[in-house]
């Protein structure tokens, strides 16, 4: 009866049982033997329950950096507002909804005269100076726009659902008035302006590529 036992529980653990014991008794060898077998069965089950627990810590750390890796390739390290990947991905979808009578519009917004900010007090404090000029336009856009930083000193802001050119200047001067505020940066304060473009659909371009050039041209007339 021994051995049937010890043989029943090594072919449950064989099968994958790893709740599977040998009873004790029997003769002095046989019970050695199913002490012996019982110590293999938790070492193995200690084993397999660490080996578990490792594999979840590294598929929660692939998905993290999985996740890093995306915010990264479609936000600006600087700022932390999407690139301008991610900024093309939205404007064709813009486009693709727009209904009859509506309007997209995009903003170009140029900090003026920031390469003498970066040549007199360093490329340091002129990113200091970009992240709170972020912060502003993302607070003075809301969440009715889409916020982006193409590189340098130069934001889009995306506008959908406008009915009229009025509403898109008043948007604009209203980034403008925004930007002219005094910025206190590093105990220093700044005084800083802003020069906007726009461009809007369809009455500028057909397609999002043609509506980010006519943008682009806007901001330097």
């Amino acid at each position: 009866l021994p051995v049937r036992r010890l043989t029943t529980a090594t072919r449950l653990f064989a099968a994958g049982d790893r709740a599977a014991r040998a009873r004790r008794g029997g003769s002095a060898e046989l019970d050695e033997l199913a002490e012996s077998f019982n110590t293999m069965a938790d070492r193995i089950a200690i084993a397999e329950n660490e080996l578990r627990a490792h594999q979840a810590q590294l598929e929660r750390r692939v998905n993290e950096r999985t996740q890093q890796l995306h915010h990264l390739a479609h936000h600006d390290p600087l700022t932390q507002l999407p690139n301008r990947r991610q900024l093309a991905a939205q404007l064709e979808e813009a486009l693709a909804r727009t209904l009859p009578g509506e309007h997209v519009a995009l903003l170009f917004v140029d900090v003026d005269n920031f390469k003498s900010i970066n040549d007199t007090l360093g490329h340091s404090f002129g990113d200091r100076v970009l992240q709170h000029i972020a912060k502003r336009l993302h607070a003075a856009t809301g969440s009715a726009a889409m916020l982006a930083r193409l590189g340098g000193d130069e934001f889009t802001v995306l506008l959908e659902h406008m009915h009229s050119e009025k509403q898109v200047e008043a948007h604009a001067a209203q980034l403008v008035a925004t930007i002219q505020q005094p910025l206190i940066v590093n105990g220093r304060v700044l005084t800083t302006s802003a020069s906007v473009g726009a461009s809007l659909f369809p009455g500028h371009a057909a397609d999002a590529e043609g509506l980010l050039r006519a943008a682009d041209v806007a901001l330097f007339r």
